[in-house]
């Protein structure tokens, strides 16, 4: 049962810790912004729409 609950709790600390995106760039050269900040907001504008 300890065994059990420490796997459980390491792969609960694995899992949350990873920074996984919700959602993909829809643009090409999202990779060339000027800030490293900037393409979260480039990609909430484009989600709001125009």
């Amino acid at each position: 049962m300890k065994r059990f609950l420490t796997l459980a709790t390491t792969a609960a600390l694995v899992l949350g810790s990873t920074n996984a995106v919700a959602f993909g760039s829809t643009f090409a050269d999202i990779n060339t912004v000027p800030w490293p900040g900037a393409a979260t907001f480039i990609d909430e504008a484009a989600s709001l729409g125009s």
